[in-house]
């Protein structure tokens, strides 16, 4: 799935602007960008989107478009486009690849007339990389190390399929135990080979998280992880980090330890593999997020380049990351470009 189409009229701290967001071959662009000063609205237009989704094929957490219209005596409208692969046509059994979908905002605003198919190929969750899915990775996103809600292997897709667009900073606080648990089962894993066999050659031994390894050496090309150890007396994974003064020089850490940008980088490997974002739509809240100005391009590349065949739509000052795409791909909220 992908947007190809995005209108506003009357929503809240927003201009009125529609946006074409197709490329010259009329598909899609894999990556949108809005920009614009402080209080301009970036943040605003990625939850504006996800709230038009949730309007769409709810997952059932928030957003809401109760509060987006700009003038409380009237409501206001999202209008977009759908593009769905020939899968979602047919899982949905809906009548076209491309169907526009209007949404009134405001509180009591009418539920918008949707066909069914799309209603349901948008509100399905599944942690399965043929499923294309909306995830919203707010600016204000951690690696939490808050207790979950339910024990992990009880969270069900459709108890986690809430937080999916919502703004919570704690939820990636899943990937955090998810590491964990996915480390501690290699390990078990490996042990019983080596008890079987009575050798475990390295290339054999289990290895889940390897999509994620081979991400994190991309989004943070100084960092390794390396296991499992214990910290405090707790079970904490563990990663190998060159030195900024030669890469043969390594020092051992543990994921607290890391600094905000290289958590970043590891919270993105994570959730990309734990939820299986491939043919999705992926809005994300300032990515720079805790990086050097030098390191901000190569890391939105990276970071673009995980999963398969997905849409990004990112809010951005970087002049950086700004200039890895065209200007047909950027969304100026600046006050003189709006017109």
């Amino acid at each position: 799935m992908k947007i190809s189409d995005i209108a506003l009229k009357n929503v809240r701290a927003l201009p009125d602007m529609r946006r074409s967001l197709l490329d010259g071959s009329k598909k899609p662009h894999d990556v949108i960008l809005v920009t614009g000063p402080m209080g301009s609205g970036k943040t605003r237009l990625l939850e504006s989107i996800a709230a038009w989704k949730e309007a769409t094929g709810p997952y059932g957490g928030p957003p809401s478009v109760a509060g987006l219209a700009r003038d409380t005596g009237a409501f206001g409208e999202i209008t977009g486009v759908w593009e769905l692969s020939p899968d979602e046509v047919r899982r949905g059994q809906i009548s076209s690849s491309a169907l526009r979908v209007r949404v009134e905002v405001g509180a009591c605003a009418p539920p918008p007339v949707v066909e069914r198919g799309l209603r349901k190929v948008l509100s399905d969750f599944f942690r399965e990389e043929t499923h294309g899915k909306v995830e919203y990775f707010p600016a204000s996103r951690s690696l939490s190390d808050r207790p979950l809600p339910v024990p992990l292997d009880a969270l069900s897709e459709k108890a986690e399929a809430p937080m999916r667009t919502s703004r919570d900073p704690d939820k990636y606080g899943i990937e955090r135990a998810w590491i964990g648990a996915r480390l501690e089962a290699d390990l078990a894993a490996a042990g019983a080979a080596l008890e079987g066999r009575g050798v475990l050659i390295s290339r054999q031994a289990p290895d889940s998280l390897a999509p994620m390894k081979a991400a994190i050496a991309k989004l943070c090309p100084h960092l390794r992880l390396s296991g499992l150890g214990k910290n405090r007396g707790r079970p904490e994974p563990k990663f190998l980090r060159a030195s900024a003064d030669t890469r043969m020089d390594r020092a051992e850490v543990f994921l607290a330890e890391l600094s905000f940008g290289e958590q970043q980088g590891v919270l993105f490997a994570a959730a990309f593999q734990r939820l299986a974002l491939s043919c999705s739509v992926v809005l994300i809240d300032t990515p720079e997020l805790g990086l050097h100005p030098a390191d901000h391009a190569r890391f939105f590349r990276a970071l673009c380049a995980l999963g398969g065949n997905n849409q990004i739509f990112a809010a951005t000052s970087s002049p950086g990351i700004l200039g890895t795409v065209v200007p047909d791909q950027i969304i100026d909220l600046s006050p003189e470009r709006r017109a």
